[in-house]
């Protein structure tokens, strides 16, 4: 399937902001922590989600869906993850399957997990956090084993602020002997957010200054709960909002994890107000450049950076640095074919001011997709965006949402 876009028209609207996709994954697979039932409400109908789910559901857990959009997962019947896990390699989220297997069954196998592809993403620091806590971990090209039925409290410290690996040494200290403690943990949003949910499962974790103090063998009891908000789908959309010229109302956003995009568009002289729980952005009469860094919380989120480039294209020009995913530039080979001026480098691309035409192009990955789209939604003429099932990965009615807000917009299969 494809996008079909004709572009050159301003968004106008209001939409409300989709369940946080890196948010609802790790509590879907934290699911496997308690004996009793567990509900999400505000899940996000998105491929990662339906992904995760069916891989708990071939592991013996009960899945079903409530007709206000919930879902109630029941682990009772549930049995340790194996190598023959089907599409397991198709999501990164899969790894959390590692820590949640140790609480759980004290083993647990995975094909090695995927995801985007945009340079090298090893696990060593998932493999040296297991390490720390007393687990055994096997590894090869193609898959993951980790066993500890007897793990006990550590002190690690992360050498750089990885969430997964933050995400991971959570669930396996919380099944260990003693407390444990972990230095330089990521403090994005969607990991408090876990850390929130585990805590209202009965889970003893406090964060205090750059440590994270878990308590193990706490007994953990099934809860309803509702995912935040997405800010990485909703600063999408408001990207969109100001590449366009348009005005766009977001609601059901945090203002701490949309902050860092509040300020760049202050940079670029975006008008926006921010009310409650929803942000607006207004058409700007002059678009300033600038220069951005994406870097781990708080710093500019890095899913986010892609669709940046298309807005930093309406200006002056500026450089965009990728601090957390140096390679997560193949999206700009496609942008060029619409016109984008740019010239990547180790790390960053520079962009000048460019004026986008419609094209055929081809979605690398997630936001790199995300970045097609808003530049087609720039761009004069027709666009033909291919790779529509990664952009489905997360964000949920992409066309639907867009096409409420007035873009010119369809999916078709690929011509």
């Amino acid at each position: 399937m494809a996008f079909l876009i004709c572009g050159g028209v301003p968004l106008v609207g209001e939409i409300r902001a989709q369940g946080a996709k890196n948010a609802v994954l790790p509590m879907l697979f934290a699911s496997l922590l308690c004996e009793g039932g567990v509900t999400l409400y505000g899940v996000p109908q998105i491929g990662d989600v339906g992904v995760a789910l069916s891989l708990l559901t071939q592991m013996g857990v009960a899945v079903s869906h409530g007709g206000d959009g919930s879902v109630t997962l029941d682990a009772r019947a549930a049995s340790a993850p194996t190598y023959a896990l089907a599409d397991a390699a198709a999501i990164r989220a899969s790894a959390y399957l590692l820590g949640a297997s140790l609480f759980r069954f004290g083993e647990g196998a995975i094909p090695y997990p995927g995801g985007c592809s945009f340079g090298k993403r090893p696990l060593d620091y998932h493999k040296n956090a297991f390490l720390a806590l007393g687990a055994e971990w096997e590894e090869d090209e193609t898959s993951i084993r980790v066993r500890g039925r007897h793990l006990h409290g550590a002190r690690f410290s992360l050498p750089y602020p990885s969430v997964g690996a933050t995400v991971n040494f959570i669930l396996a200290a919380l099944c260990a002997e003693g407390e444990s403690v972990l230095y330089g943990f990521a403090r994005e949003g969607h990991v408090m957010d876990l850390v929130a949910f585990l805590q209202r499962m009965g889970a003893f974790i406090r964060p205090e200054g750059n440590a994270l103090y878990i308590r193990g063998k706490c007994p953990l009891a099934g809860l309803s709960y509702t995912v935040p908000p997405d800010a990485v789908e909703a600063g999408t959309y408001l990207i969109a909002a100001a590449a366009t010229g348009g005005e766009v109302t977001v609601r059901g956003v945090r203002y701490g994890e949309i902050s860092p995009l509040l300020l760049c568009f202050g940079e670029m002289g975006v008008p926006f107000r921010f009310l409650g729980d929803a942000v607006t952005v207004y058409p700007a009469r002059h678009l300033r450049g600038t220069s951005v860094s994406a870097a781990p919380y708080p710093g500019f989120p890095t899913d986010l950076h892609p669709p940046l480039t298309v807005l930093l294209s309406r200006t002056a020009g500026g450089v965009i640095c990728d601090l957390v995913w140096h390679d997560r530039f193949s999206y700009v080979n496609e942008l060029e074919k619409m016109g984008l001026c740019a010239c990547c480098s180790k790390g960053s691309v520079r962009v000048r001011q460019s004026c986008l035409q419609g094209a055929t192009v081809t979605a690398p990955d997630l936001r790199g997709g995300a970045a097609l789209v808003t530049a087609a939604l720039v761009a004069r003429g027709e666009s033909v965006i291919r790779g529509e099932h990664l952009i489905a990965r997360g964000y949920e009615g992409f066309a639907e949402k867009l096409y409420r807000l007035g873009a010119n917009i369809r999916i078709s299969a690929e011509p």
